[in-house]
């Protein structure tokens, strides 16, 4: 198992500079957030080139664009024929910098809410991107999320299921799970393991009597990854466990479009505790 780092923790440094950090605390591979000020769908051919010459030199591979995009059938035709269009800049932007996965969002409704129609809407347009992505090699990567129709692992494998794309993957994140209240452990990971190919890091406080449990740095939260490693490590995954920290240095939060918990730790000093703390939990783990 590697560990990679989803640049929305360190939103506050330009691209490269954020690359570059990455790579001097340890950092394996990068998630490049798919928007201003990283990898927005609009850059320019030339910055791309040197992106990834950046990204050779610093040994730093980019795993995965976390896009913005998706939720097709929840708008018009004209809207949603333009959101398919970005996801096919962000799929070429993926081919030409070596990335093979792009974050696609699924339909923003609850499986227990969720219709008949929504679902084949949802069905509709996740095949055609799912072959449009397929052309240039690219998974569409589902990020498992409260609100969603991949809220759970048992809706996460309905729609996998129905989707019947073969390069359709899952990013096992553990943090939406618990917010969502859903199993997040072993048990609900082995159900649509073949399928997970990123797995996302972070903690969580408990919940609060008003109905929130903010994110904290890890470790000083309450959720438990021993028994999700030992399944990883048992079961040979060798994918990315890529940190998305939310706890944020407020100069990210402010470039947020969300209420998010903030500290005055910097971008740079959140993104080495998670490092450290992540390192050694997997190394307990992968000695036991």
């Amino acid at each position: 198992m590697k560990i990679s780092l989803f640049s929305k923790v360190i939103l506050d440094h330009p691209l490269e500079d954020a690359m570059r950090l990455a790579a001097e605390v340890g950092y394996e591979g990068i998630e490049l957030i798919g928007r201003s000020p990283h990898l927005a769908a609009d850059i320019d051919l030339d910055r791309l080139r040197e992106v990834k010459e950046l990204a050779t030199q610093l040994k730093l591979p980019i795993v995965n664009i976390p896009s913005y995009i998706g939720q097709y059938g929840q708008v018009g035709k004209e809207e949603a024929q333009g959101r398919f269009e970005e996801f096919q800049r962000f799929v070429q932007i993926a081919d030409l910098l070596g990335c093979r996965y792009v974050r696609h969002i699924p339909a923003s409704v609850s499986p227990d809410q969720a219709t008949d129609q929504d679902w084949e809407l949802e069905m509709e347009w996740v095949r055609r991107v799912a072959d449009y992505a397929a052309r240039y090699g690219v998974y569409m990567v589902l990020e498992m999320h409260g609100r969603s129709l991949i809220e759970t692992a048992e809706s996460t494998r309905k729609y996998l299921g129905m989707a019947g794309a073969d390069n359709l993957v899952v990013t096992y994140d553990v943090g939406n799970l618990y917010l969502a209240r859903a199993d997040y452990g072993p048990e609900a990971l082995e159900k649509i393991a073949r399928y997970v190919h990123i797995v996302h890091v972070r903690d969580h406080a408990s919940w609060g009597d008003d109905g929130r449990a903010p994110g904290t740095l890890m470790g000083d939260g309450v959720i438990d990854y021993t028994p999700i490693l030992e399944y990883l490590r048992d079961t040979g995954f060798d994918g990315y466990l890529s940190v998305e920290c939310e706890l944020f240095a407020t100069s990210v939060a402010s470039e947020l479009s969300y209420e998010v918990p903030t500290t005055s730790l910097s971008s740079a000093e959140i993104i080495a505790h998670e490092y450290k703390a992540i390192r050694a939990l997997l190394g307990r783990t992968m000695t036991r």
